[in-house]
């Protein structure tokens, strides 16, 4: 069954026709072995690869091809097709896809054989949202009563904002989401049990997710970071599936992975083959592993209820792990944070192996890029920055008590919903200026702010500080931002009197694209990360997409943790210019209009070669508009690169934004200075020690 929410996936980009034409390749051929291959590339133009029949005609294929699938097993693949605007399969694979219906649809793997088309359309229902629980009841309840099997797969697709949000965005009915806990719903009202159920959407291989399908399927399959709209490799797994229909959940999952990554290795998207993720997850184990995940906030809460120095460590726990997506869904791995040295100095070492030992049990396989090297195929979602609206939706989708009760005691005015403490005690509440917030100051170093720590017993500081750079246009006044990047840090001092620095990374040397300084977009994630990447933000046929740059630094130790010169004058002078090696990517679409889903189509470059676009600067509003400074036009080419430049004489501004020790942000006000091509000086030092 495949619930084929199209959205603006398909509506802007065709990628829902994109896997229908995949599917479309997947039909059957014979050789004289008698096994199932696929046909050539193009079969759309019934070119086929197989043998001919016994009599050397290819007209004795069909009956071959009928006794194949009775002695092999029959397999049914059937389609439910809405959420979206327009479709554009009506050419090719040759389906009159209507945006006013919910249609479903059969597929014949015969077809080219049989002389017809792919896929015949079964039944139409009216229009409602893909995003309701009881749409994807209906849909499961018609697709087992039509086509009754031994065994049941469910693939889910379209976006997925991990378990911040949910899965799907129906662009019909105004971007509608569908939360786990309807997810859950949904799956238990079309009582159907499910070897496998794999979501072909961004960061659905979370622990929320898992507890959500653990009791409606055998296994699960999902990426923890966000996927290609390409989507998966449907033509090669299902002809596995044509040859092996016995096959069960491991074995069709493993077939999934490693096929979907072969897949990118072998097209031009060289992002998602190195940020690619996939997982398999054994459901009759996750169990295990929600207990012991609510137990480790019962032990941090137990930690914070005595004030000891356990819980100054959580954030640098949390963060150690690898961080999913852009940022904002906060999605981390679970396996990661224990992992951690701090993790393991925090909590019973058999704790600790205990719960890695859930993990491998549960997590049966996983396929890796290079790029995600600390994925090990289970993420949670770390809700401690959220909004209290964000955390209204989170709390639908997670269901450990003592982890919600951790978050509503960190925030102040989020109203938790009463089951939490029907199981669990509350925590006392968490305010800005307790004892866990860091002593910090603005200290002024070579003419620039700096952020110092004063590290003091009982106090405890998050490990990400970052800055935002802005510059000035003196005709105007206008002040746009050219970004974001984490900030380099330096410890000085001994144990009875330690301060911490954190400095902007060379400020007076900005990337550049054509000559044109950009604005680099830091996402969000360990500053430990080899790994970084960055969106830039554009403007291409009226509209705004991002630049996906990539960032592979050279020297960790050396970007990171670099000596402070005595001479202030020389620091800059003293930075290695070259950080590492930066590559563009490719095109995102940003994140889905109204929604904080973030969009899963990433577009080569040589899709838009020769178009013209313009870079985009957020002009900086305290009141939160959204609003952009943009450059002179240029023109997109196959290969963009990225060089450094120094920055004209002028006025600029730095604006440092600080983890805690819990992960919640505090934002440092803007400072004024004054570049005069060789040294900054600081405007306005009212506000040092701060």
């Amino acid at each position: 069954m495949l619930y084929l929410c199209g959205s603006d996936l398909e509506s802007r980009n065709g990628m829902a026709t994109y896997n229908l034409n995949e599917i479309a390749q997947s039909a059957l051929s014979i050789n004289s072995g008698s096994n199932v291959s696929m046909f050539e590339s193009n079969a759309g133009d019934k070119a086929v690869s197989g043998l001919p029949g016994d009599d050397g005609s290819p007209q004795d294929m069909p009956d071959r091809v009928d006794d194949l699938l009775l002695n092999k097993g029959q397999v049914n693949l059937v389609l439910e097709t809405g959420g979206c605007k327009e479709w554009h399969a009506s050419e090719k694979p040759g389906i009159d896809i209507s945006a006013e219906k919910l249609q479903r649809y059969s597929y014949d793997p015969a077809w080219v054989y049989h002389h017809s088309q792919p896929f015949t359309l079964e039944n139409e229902q009216e229009l409602s949202s893909m995003a309701d629980k009881e749409t994807l009841t209906d849909f499961i309840r018609w697709s087992a009563a039509s086509f009754p099997a031994e065994k049941y797969a469910l693939i889910l697709w379209d976006h997925g904002g991990g378990s911040k949000t949910g899965i799907f965005v129906d662009e019909l009915f105004d971007g509608d989401v569908l939360h786990l806990n309807e997810l859950d719903e949904a799956l238990a009202e079309s009582g159907i049990h499910f070897e496998v159920i794999a979501m072909d959407a961004c960061m659905m291989a979370n622990l929320e997710t898992a507890v959500a399908l653990k009791d409606h399927a055998n296994y699960m399959i999902g990426s923890e970071e966000m996927v290609s709209g390409n989507g998966s490799a449907y033509s090669e797994w299902l002809n596995e599936l044509y040859i092996h229909p016995d096959c069960d959940g491991i074995q069709f999952g493993r077939c999934f992975c490693n096929m979907t990554q072969s897949k990118y290795a072998n097209i031009e998207q060289s992002q998602f083959s190195n940020l690619l993720t996939l997982s398999v997850i054994d459901l009759s184990k996750i169990d295990k592993v929600a207990e012991l995940f609510d137990q480790l906030f019962a032990i941090i809460g137990e930690e914070y209820r005595n004030s000891s120095d356990m819980i100054m460590s959580i954030y640098q726990i949390i963060n150690a792990a690898e961080m999913y997506g852009l940022g904002k869904e906060h999605m981390i791995d679970l396996a990661g944070i224990f992992y951690s040295k701090p993790m393991t100095a925090s909590v019973p070492l058999s704790f600790r192996n205990e719960m890695i030992d859930a993990l491998e049990e549960a997590v049966v396989y996983t396929v890796k890029g290079r790029g995600r090297s600390g994925a090990h195929g289970l993420s949670f979602c770390y809700a401690a920055d959220f909004s209290d609206e964000e955390l209204s939706v989170y709390a639908l989708n997670c269901k450990s008590p003592h982890y919600l009760a951790y978050l509503d005691m960190l925030d102040s005015t989020w109203d938790a919903p009463s089951w939490i403490y029907d199981e669990v005690d509350p925590l006392p509440k968490l305010e800005y200026g307790n004892q866990y917030s860091p002593l910090f100051y603005l200290q002024e170093y070579g003419g620039l702010p700096c952020v110092q720590f004063v590290e003091e017993e009982n106090l405890g500081i998050g490990d990400i500080v970052s800055y935002r750079f802005y510059r000035k246009d003196e005709m105007t006044g206008t002040i746009s931002c050219l970004g974001s990047d984490y900030c380099y840090m330096e410890i000085l001092g001994d144990d009875d009197s330690m301060c911490v620095y954190f400095l902007p990374y060379r400020p007076d040397r900005w990337l550049s694209i054509d000559g044109e300084l950009i604005c680099m977009e830091l996402v969000e994630g360990s500053q430990y990360k080899t790994n970084r990447i960055y969106n830039i933000p554009i403007q291409l046929d009226g509209r705004t997409y991002y630049l996906r740059m990539g960032l592979a630094v050279n020297d960790m130790g050396q970007d990171m943790e670099l000596e402070i010169p005595e001479d202030p004058e020389r620091m800059l002078a003293s930075l290695p210019e070259n950080r590492g090696e930066y590559t563009i990517y490719g095109i995102w679409e940003g994140y889905y209009e109204n929604s904080s889903i973030p969009g899963r189509n990433a577009i080569t470059l040589s899709n838009f070669a020769g178009r013209e676009y313009q870079f985009q600067y957020p002009v900086f509003d305290e009141s939160g508009s959204s609003l952009y400074d943009i450059s002179d036009y240029h023109t997109i080419t196959r290969a963009m690169d990225v060089e450094y430049q120094m920055i004209p004489a002028g006025t600029y501004y730095i604006e440092y934004v600080m983890k805690d020790v819990f992960g919640r942000t505090y934002t440092f006000p803007l400072q004024e200075l004054y570049w005069d091509g060789e040294n900054f000086t600081l405007i306005d030092k009212s506000m040092l020690a701060y």
